[in-house]
């Protein structure tokens, strides 16, 4: 169950944070994620043909953030590595 609040407020918070630094940004600097901090896990099932088409439709499983996201998911996983716990994300530029 707190896994499972984790992923909805970790979803909420990623939205929230990528709508305001869009909004407030024009230029956007993409940063692949896992660069700012490897231990941010990644599952792209579109770079894989575990979706639904069956077909890969990302070239690569790479995730890209707005840098100010990523730094920002980059303190919240040092905080929840603390817990024992970790961010996942499911889909990314």
């Amino acid at each position: 169950m707190v896994r499972v609040l984790i992923t909805v407020l970790s979803v909420i918070m990623l939205t929230s944070i990528t709508f305001y630094v869009l909004s407030s940004q024009k230029s956007s600097n993409l940063v692949e994620v896992q660069s700012v901090n490897p231990n941010i896990r990644i599952e792209l099932w579109y770079a894989t043909n575990k979706n639904f088409t069956g077909k890969q439709i990302y070239p690569v499983e790479k995730c890209y953030l707005i840098k100010e996201v990523a730094e920002a998911l980059d303190r919240v996983q040092k905080e929840l590595e603390k817990q024992g716990l970790g961010l996942k994300i499911w889909d990314g530029y």
